[in-house]
C-alpha cells in the first residue's frame, strides 16, 4: 500500500518526513531570531554616558573653532567692515573682539574678552561631560534598585490601586457592599 501511494504521488515518503523536519527547524530558528532581533538595548545609562561624553568633548574641542568661524562669517569689526573681508592679524583681532562683545572703545571686552570666551569652551565641555556622567550614574543606580525590587517581590501590585478611580479594590468592594445593604 505504501509503495502504491508513493508511486501515485511520484515522490518518496522519506522526502515528506525530511521536509517536515526542515520546516519545523526553520520555524524554531525564526522564533529564536525574533527574540534577539527585537530586543531593546538594556544599558540605556551606558548609552547616555557615551552621548554626554561625546557632546562634552565636541564642545571642548570644536567650540572655539565654531565660535571663530561664526565671528568671521557674521561679525563686523569696530570700523564697520565685515570680518570676512579682513585678513591676517586684523581679522583675528576683529573676530576675538566681536566674540568679546565689541572693542574696548565701544564698551565691549575687546580681544581679551573674546579670548576668555574661547578659553571657557574647554571647562564648559568638561562640565557637560561630567554632568552627563553623573546623570547616567544616577539612572543606572535607580534602574538597578527597581530591578532588584521587582526580582525580590518587594513592590506594590500595579492592579491594587486604580489611579483613574482614585480608590483601591478593597474600598470598591466595601462600597458595593454598602450600597447593597442600603437597598435591602
Amino acid at each position: 500500500m505504501k509503495e502504491y501511494i508513493q508511486a501515485i504521488s511520484n515522490r518518496p515518503y522519506e522526502y515528506d518526513l525530511k521536509s517536515k523536519k526542515i520546516n519545523q527547524d526553520y520555524q524554531k530558528f525564526e522564533k529564536q531570531l525574533k527574540k534577539y532581533k527585537y530586543k531593546s538595548p538594556r544599558n540605556k545609562s551606558g548609552m547616555m554616558l557615551g552621548r554626554s561624553t561625546a557632546a562634552g568633548a565636541g564642545v571642548a574641542l570644536l567650540g572655539p573653532n565654531v565660535a571663530l568661524a561664526a565671528a568671521t562669517t557674521f561679525g563686523t569689526a569696530s570700523t564697520g567692515a565685515a570680518i570676512s573681508s579682513l585678513s591676517g592679524a586684523a581679522a583675528a583681532n576683529a573676530a576675538l573682539a566681536w566674540l568679546g562683545g565689541g572693542a574696548l572703545t565701544v564698551g565691549g571686552a575687546g580681544v581679551v574678552g573674546g579670548q576668555a570666551l574661547l578659553a571657557l569652551a574647554g571647562p564648559v565641555g568638561i562640565a557637560i561631560g561630567i554632568s552627563g556622567a553623573v546623570a547616567a550614574g544616577v539612572k543606572m543606580v535607580s534602574d538597578n534598585k527597581r530591578k532588584h525590587r521587582m526580582r525580590s517581590g518587594d513592590y506594590e501590585d500595579e492592579n491594587r490601586y486604580d489611579t483613574a478611580a482614585g480608590h483601591s479594590e478593597e474600598s470598591g468592594c466595601a462600597q458595593i457592599e454598602t450600597e447593597n445593604s442600603i437597598r435591602r
